[in-house]
């Protein structure tokens, strides 16, 4: 796969190396598809090893960075850290607008054909001040919401890679979020000879089960493309699994907002397995989070429940909420886990439960004279009605 020169040979990407060399070697394999930017199409790498190192030292990463005709974007997935939605890739998009296009960024957005009830969430990310969307997700568009999400992000990334060739290196792959991995297979068949990328995954760290499918699909599909590179002994049995003792506190501000960050990107999924092993954490495990940090958890715990369709678990969890007591937010606290059980109760069918908590959750909203919360409650009222023609109503 190397010619007399040296050069990695693109026609023989499914490789095998063994020795002591890997960071050379996957160094070749960075060169590679840098080399092939702007002709190539479907331009892209997984590297397969069995150590454990960081692409930050490769030399061939340094060098591409100080190029400016590429935008080059390395990024390392960290063991122990929770996993953001889309991680990296939405950050490229802020940094890649910034750095070569014009216009606003809520123009970008349009002519991306960002779905609008999107756009809110976009922008907030873009400007760092935690915008989240102004209406709420509705169970039967959950599918098609997450589809619209999809398809923007990687028009919005092709059209930053058609004003400038952009190289993805994404090391310790197996720790990305399921967002990233979707969007990577969608660029894995794109045909946009602009955009390169290098995928680097140990092969002695399982990744967990959830994960599994959609990884199974994107590997099928590198498979299929002989784009697979082997260094060291990869490919021998996985002995480790993510560890997930090392993560930042739990009741934090930064776990909170990455979790919540999940929930306005509707990467689902992902926040429902960083919610479960926190729930047994604190559970099994005598891990201790303050009152008010695991009520606000918990409210983000039901909702992403829901719109995952686990009704029996928000339930369960609205069950947790109503043993929290936070003095002097008593009304408030009500307020929001009767609003959610309402949101249960709806979607679970049974309308005159449902409709019974709702009256209950606008008398508190009543008492409290918080006309905002009244408001949206009817709105949203409207809204559950719309969407009974796909529910089995018992009434």
């Amino acid at each position: 796969f190397v010619n007399d020169d040296g050069v990695f040979s693109y026609q023989c990407a499914l490789c095998f190396v063994v020795g002591s060399d890997e960071e050379k070697y996957y160094d070749g394999a960075i060169e590679q598809v840098a080399a092939g930017l702007g002709t190539v199409e479907k331009n892209y790498l997984l590297v397969r090893y069995s150590g454990q190192f960081s692409v930050e030292n490769l030399n061939d990463t340094k060098q591409l960075e100080k190029n400016e005709d590429i935008f080059v974007q390395v990024h390392e997935f960290e063991t122990g850290e929770i996993t953001c939605a889309y991680e990296p890739y939405l950050t490229m998009i802020c940094d890649g607008f910034r750095r070569y296009m014009t216009g606003t960024f809520e123009e970008f957005m349009e002519t991306c054909d960002v779905y609008y009830l999107h756009r809110p969430v976009l922008l907030g990310y873009f400007n760092q001040d935690n915008t989240g969307r102004e209406e709420i997700i509705l169970l039967d568009e959950v599918a098609y919401e997450q589809e619209r999400m999809l398809a923007a992000l990687e028009r919005m990334l092709c059209a930053i890679a058609d004003r400038h060739p952009v190289l993805f290196v994404l090391n310790r792959f197996q720790l990305a979020s399921k967002s990233t991995m979707q969007l990577t297979a969608r660029f894995l068949k794109c045909e946009n000879c602009n955009i390169g990328l290098v995928l680097g995954v140990s092969d002695i760290q399982a990744m967990p089960e959830f994960l599994v499918p959609d990884w199974e699909m994107l590997y099928e599909t590198l498979d299929d493309g002989s784009k697979i590179y082997h260094i060291g002994n990869s490919g021998r049995k996985k002995e480790e699994t993510i560890d997930d003792e090392k993560y930042v506190d739990y009741g934090s501000e930064k776990v909170y907002r990455k979790l919540q960050n999940m929930v306005e990107f509707l990467d689902f999924d992902q926040a429902a397995y960083y919610l479960e092993t926190i729930e047994r954490k604190i559970k099994f495990d005598n891990l201790l989070v303050d009152d008010a940090a695991r009520f606000r958890m918990w409210l983000l715990f039901v909702k992403v429940s829901i719109l995952r369709q686990d009704i029996p678990k928000a339930l369960e969890i609205c069950e947790d909420l109503e043993k929290i007591h936070l003095a002097g937010k008593e009304e408030e606290c009500a307020y929001e886990q009767d609003y959610l059980i309402a949101t249960a109760y709806m979607y679970q069918g049974k309308l005159k439960e449902a409709l019974e908590m709702a009256g209950e959750t606008y008398r508190i909203a009543g008492k409290m004279s918080d006309d905002y919360r009244m408001f949206s409650l009817l709105a949203n009222s409207r809204r559950w009605l719309m969407a009974l023609p796909s529910l089995e109503v018992n009434l």
